[in-house]
């Protein structure tokens, strides 16, 4: 009979730490010295490798971990005139308003660029109007945290989130929302983190 299946009638996992091998032999006459031996090492073993494994598992858990969340909060507005493309949407009175304008950030995120958006203004002329607004700002020499780069965001129905960046700030992530405070300037809040 082989050792695993005699092993399988005996629960020896509660009693064999406490045991030396002349203890275990008495209790399990069956098994033979060579078999015994082979149990002490793989009970000793095993807990060795999985230590081992989560040794080397840790570093790296530790970084995706360690990332430190950096609170963001600030306002923007547009620096000038925007340029502006308008075209009917069908036969409706809604607009869609193609937008080029510089935009500068202030607060935790902070620098000036150029915004691409696109405006779809909804019953526009009539006192119920309300707007859909998405866009795309590249600030050039942003600043956060005191890093410099040029950063890419996209924002549109009250949030934010960074897509890309170079220099210092490529790196770096981060989304949150935005509000009208009085037109044209907005507030923006969230969080932002410089991934390893």
């Amino acid at each position: 009979m082989e050792l695993s299946s005699r092993l399988s009638r005996v629960y020896l996992h509660k009693y064999f730490k406490e045991l030396t091998l002349k203890e275990i032999s008495a209790r399990f006459a069956f098994l033979t010295q060579k078999e015994v031996i082979e149990m002490k090492r793989r009970m000793i073993l095993i807990p060795m490798l999985a230590l081992m494994m989560l040794v080397a598992v840790a570093p790296a858990m530790s970084v995706v971990y360690a990332t430190k969340l950096i609170n963001v909060s600030g306002t923007f507005h547009p620096a000038g005139i925007p340029v502006m493309d308008e075209d009917p949407a069908g036969k409706s009175d809604n607009v869609i308003i193609d937008v080029s304008v510089i935009m500068v950030y202030e607060g935790g995120i902070a620098g000036k660029g150029i915004e691409e958006g696109r405006w779809i203004v909804h019953n526009y002329g009539l006192p119920s109007r309300w707007d859909n607004a998405i866009g795309v700002t590249t600030l050039i020499d942003a600043v956060v945290e005191g890093k410099k780069g040029d950063l890419t965001i996209k924002h549109g129905y009250g949030v934010w989130r960074i897509i890309s960046g170079t220099g210092e700030l490529a790196n770096l992530h981060g989304e949150g929302t935005s509000e009208i405070i009085s037109f044209p300037l907005f507030a923006y809040i969230g969080q932002v983190h410089f991934a390893p």
